[in-house]
């Protein structure tokens, strides 16, 4: 017998951030000194996070692809501010200076 379930639909960038702000509720209940993101693709959430949590000054992804981390790097001398600016409700001015202030490595 199939039940009645009913489908949700929302867009990627909505699951995205939905996924940021649990991991970002976890960094700010454990207040840890750096952070690791082993698998972090293309590195947009390192930036979102690293925006959202000035406090931490050293990120680290760990991408097994040389094309992901070359797309990290230019994503981190390129920021997507529409989507940066979405998912962590942030002025522009305000991510750049958080960027700014960390230390974002790609490996």
């Amino acid at each position: 017998m199939l039940r009645d379930r009913r489908s949700q639909l929302c867009r990627g960038l909505d699951f995205q951030k939905a996924g940021i702000q649990a991991i970002s509720r976890a960094i700010g209940a454990t207040a840890p000194g750096n952070v690791l993101e082993l698998g972090s693709g293309n590195g947009f959430n390192l930036l979102a996070l690293s925006a959202m949590h000035p406090e931490i000054k050293e990120w680290q992804g760990v991408e097994f692809t040389k094309s992901g981390i070359a797309a990290s790097e230019k994503l981190k001398r390129e920021p997507p501010f529409d989507a940066l600016i979405y998912m962590t409700e942030l002025p522009r001015e305000e991510i750049t200076r958080r960027l700014n202030g960390a230390r974002i490595e790609y490996r």
